[in-house]
C-alpha cells in the first residue's frame, strides 16, 4: 500500500510539472502537446522516484538497526 500511495505521488506530481511547463509561454500559438515537455516532466518525476525509494530505504535501514 505505501508504494501505491508514493506512485500516485509521483504520477501527480508528473502531470503538474507538464501544466507548469506551460505556465512559461507568452502567446498561445506554442501551447500545443510537445514530446520534449513530456520527457522533460517524465525524466524529472523519475528522478524524484528513485531519490524518494532510496531515501525511504535509507530510513527504514536506519530505524531498523537502531
Amino acid at each position: 500500500m505505501p508504494y501505491l500511495r508514493s506512485a500516485a505521488t509521483i504520477g501527480i506530481s508528473t502531470v503538474v510539472m507538464f501544466v507548469l511547463m506551460y505556465l512559461n509561454t507568452y502567446a498561445p500559438e506554442p501551447v500545443f502537446a510537445s514530446d520534449e515537455k513530456a520527457y522533460m516532466a517524465i525524466v524529472t518525476c523519475a528522478a524524484m522516484a528513485a531519490m524518494t525509494f532510496y531515501v525511504r530505504d535509507m530510513l527504514i535501514r536506519a530505524v531498523a538497526a537502531a
